[in-house]
């Protein structure tokens, strides 16, 4: 069962082109308003306006790593039952099982070669669902609010 989060902030930036030739961008708010998704934005230091570069990013790594999303392949997607499952494995591992080198704290600045120097970090641990990276076992067996 997905749930959809309270605090939601989402939008949608939309490209009109003609002859191959970009005309005009449309931005248009899903969820939340268009100030605290501003907000968002500038906290972390993504830029002034609504954009695709970090959807995009992380739609190339999904392609990438998922041959179902490959474009003309023998592996793409048949069954919707079947994409949705392998989408939602794979956001699992990228939020719970994938280290975001991103999020790693020192923990010892002065560590000798092979010593561990940084603590990992996931985005479930930063928003306090874990408290370390669970192993792909651990994902598979873990349940989830009902």
């Amino acid at each position: 069962m997905r749930m959809i989060d309270a605090n939601l902030k989402d939008a949608q930036v939309v490209k009109h082109k003609e002859r191959g030739h970009l005309i005009e961008r449309e931005k248009r708010v899903i969820w939340g308003t268009e100030e605290a998704i501003f907000e968002i934005i500038q906290q972390e230091g993504r830029g002034e306006t609504i954009k695709t570069s970090y959807v995009e990013s992380r739609n190339g790594n999904y392609r990438k790593d998922n041959k179902r999303l490959a474009r003309r392949s023998a592996c793409q997607s048949k069954e919707v039952d079947l994409h949705d499952a392998q989408i939602d494995l794979l956001t699992g591992i990228y939020n719970f099982v994938d280290e975001n080198r991103a999020f790693r704290q020192c923990i010892k600045p002065n560590a000798k070669r092979f010593e561990v120097k940084y603590k990992k970090s996931s985005p479930a641990m930063l928003e306090g669902f874990t408290d370390h990276c669970l192993t792909l076992e651990e994902l598979l067996m873990w349940r989830g609010p009902e």
